[in-house]
Order: C-alpha cells, then structure tokens, then sequence
C-alpha cells in the first residue's frame, strides 16, 4: 500500500507544544519548568528546577569545559559545566512570537526586510566558548 504522508497539518502549533508540556511539569510535582524554547522549531525545554540558580536558568553546556572534566578523570556531574542561558532563549523572553531565535542569525521572513539584528544588541558569547 501506499506510506500516509505527514505533513504540516500533522505538526502541533507551538502554543499547543507549550501547554502540553507546561501540564507535564504539573504532573511531576513542580520538580521541572519550561526553561527554554524556539518557537520556529516548535520546540521547548523541560529542565529540573536545579538548574536554575538565583531565577535565572543555567541549560547551556560549556563543551571545553565538560570536555576538560572528562579528562581529568575525577566524578562530576552536570551542575559542573552549566552554562547560563541566553536571555533569548528563555521561556518567554524571546522575540514577542518568536521566542528562542538567536539574535545573532540572520532571520529571514518571506516578504520581510527585517532579516538581522545589529551587533550592538547581540549578545556575548561566553568567554570559554572562545
């Protein structure tokens, strides 16, 4: 027989994606919370609370750094090479209806001429992914 076809249609919209998850984090007794997203991918991320410090969430990984810790040889864990997540990728904190896109891609909207973000407001890069 013939394959059925996925499409688009059988893709969730993104506010569908984050009220399915925000009800995860309901069920599992407040242990987790939508940390980050990227509406464009319809996509976000559910992270233990320990990963966030003093409000604000710490989901990126320092790859040298992990890199270096699995050298050495000796126990770590992830808490060891977190890296603070950038305030465009937080839940909610994005681009109004875009949340979660990096300010320093290009974004290229069909029929659109806002397609990039000046350096002067891009933000840096941490120092160890140098």
């Amino acid at each position: 027989g013939s394959k059925p076809q996925l499409g688009m249609t059988n893709v969730p919209w993104h506010q569908e994606v984050v009220d399915f998850t925000a009800a995860i984090c309901q069920l599992v007794e407040g242990e987790y919370e939508i940390a980050s997203e990227h509406a464009h991918s319809c996509a976000v991320l559910m992270a233990h609370k320990k990963f966030k410090k003093g409000g604000e969430w710490y989901t990126w990984i320092d790859f040298p750094k992990f890199l270096q810790l699995s050298k050495d040889g000796k126990p770590f864990n992830s808490l060891d090479y977190m890296v603070k997540t950038p305030e465009w990728a937080v839940f909610g904190k994005g681009l109004p209806g875009d949340g979660g896109f990096d300010p320093n891609e290009v974004h290229w909207r069909k029929g659109d001429s806002r397609t990039t973000t000046p350096a002067s407001s891009r933000p840096s890069t941490p120092a160890s992914f140098m």
